[in-house]
């Protein structure tokens, strides 16, 4: 069935594609019933420009948690607006969830700090017209400090369950009912889509009269997947949305995580941009509850997408560098191919061909260790553009000879004719 699947017309790690046009009429997203689920930590700040007078600490061993709270803390003066918050709350979950590993890694945690502080020095420097370091400073003393980077988990007392007053399920029905949703999995897995569709309605005010709501948040989250998968992107929207909202109520972060990437996946496709980032942030958020670090790493990779399409190419390489530092640890070859691919790209947008040749040369050793012959001819092509535009034309013409035997070793015609154009363009041989 479609349970923890991403739909097949969302790609991971897909390095600065530009975003596709609806065919024909152009569809009407609806907002969510319920705006992206609110978590607490993303609700606008105080407008109050005041910045915190900055507290240095003593050789005493501080806690992650302490550290955590003064940030909030800072956060809560500065007054940033909504979307800085969201970004750098994204980091504070980020240090908050590896510190609750039995063994965390103080480097993950030192680099989300340092990626959290970068974003409130550019909005200080941004809103006062005057250069500013001062969280960055804050935080790099911090760590100069003995911390303790292991949070300590908080034992929830235990409560005497209260008898229930609804009656349960009956054990023969639930038995039927799973059944019968198995078997509008294996429609929709053998392509017969509408018949699947058919049965999950059929199947749906069944299941919510039996209480079964688990069972009912996997029928709306494969609903959604089908709609995704015809382009029926409303329908979609709203599927996912339920299945979020049902997710909430079982405490599934898994699929509440999944819900919210694919909706962003979508307002991102077709342009709309808030509403996408909201949604990457929910995910990374209930991501990472449940500590699903290569997740994680997409979804950095997408809002670092975002960021660089806007031309906001500082909040992009955050992003992109945010998620690099989890690959380390997951040992994701191919998503660190990609990452890195997409920093070389933010560099050679803004001109820094040096340090783009060397992150395109980086992703391309990645590439060469997985056998992803679409990165390396990208990687390849991008390399030969900035030879070219550096009037270097026999290395240009060695780069994109490469690049397009490893297209048409793929069987990529886009890729292979769009070489053959730059060779005949800049009158280059092939």
């Amino acid at each position: 069935s479609f349970n923890g699947i991403y739909p097949v017309n969302i790609y991971p790690y897909n390095p600065q594609v530009a975003l596709k046009k609806p065919e024909e009429k152009p569809v009407v997203l609806p907002q969510p019933k319920e705006t992206p689920i609110d978590n607490g930590e993303f609700k606008e700040q105080s407008s109050s420009k005041k910045q915190e007078k900055v507290e240095y600490y003593s050789q005493k061993t501080i806690s992650i948690e302490t550290i955590i709270q003064d940030f909030n803390k800072t956060l809560a003066a500065i007054g940033a607006p909504q979307d800085i918050n969201e970004e750098v709350q994204a980091y504070l979950k980020l240090v908050d969830t590896q510190s609750l590993k039995e063994k965390p890694s103080p480097k993950l945690i030192k680099s989300n700090l340092k990626n959290a502080a970068n974003i409130l020095d550019e909005y200080i420097t941004e809103t006062l017209q005057k250069s500013s370091k001062v969280v960055t400073d804050w935080v790099e003393a911090l760590l100069l400090q003995n911390v303790n980077y292991k949070a300590e988990k908080i034992e929830t007392p235990e409560v005497e369950e209260q008898q229930v007053t609804q009656p349960e399920p009956v054990k023969e029905e639930i038995s039927e009912l799973n059944s019968l949703y198995q078997e509008a999995g294996k429609l929709a897995d053998t392509g017969k889509l509408r018949k699947a569709l058919i049965t999950y309605d059929k199947l749906l005010p069944e299941v919510k009269s039996s209480g079964d709501k688990s069972l009912e948040t996997k029928i709306y989250l494969d609903k959604a997947y089908i709609y995704d998968v015809n382009k029926d992107f409303p329908s979609a929207l709203e599927n996912y949305n339920n299945a979020a909202n049902l997710a909430k109520e079982t405490g599934n972060d898994k699929i509440r995580a999944l819900s919210h990437y694919n909706m962003a996946s979508i307002y991102d496709e077709f342009g709309k941009t808030n509403l996408a980032l909201s949604h990457y942030y929910e995910a990374l958020s209930y991501d990472g509850q449940i500590e699903n670090l290569r997740a994680q790493t997409q979804a950095l990779n997408d809002v670092g997408n975002i960021f660089s399409t806007g031309k906001q190419y500082r909040q992009a390489i955050d992003h992109y560098h945010a998620g690099l530092s989890l690959t380390k640890e997951t040992e994701d070859t191919k998503g660190k191919a990609f990452l890195l691919s997409n920093i070389a790209t933010v560099f050679k947008d803004v001109g820094e061909d040096q340090k783009a040749l060397k992150y395109y040369k980086k992703s391309i050793e990645c590439d060469m260790k997985i056998g992803n012959l679409e990165g390396y001819s990208i990687n390849y092509e991008y390399s030969a553009d900035i030879m070219q535009r550096n009037n270097y034309p026999q290395k240009a013409e060695n780069l994109y000879k490469k690049s397009l035997d490893a297209a048409q070793k793929l069987g990529d015609k886009g890729i292979s004719t769009r070489i053959l154009e730059k060779l005949e363009r800049n009158n280059l041989s092939y």
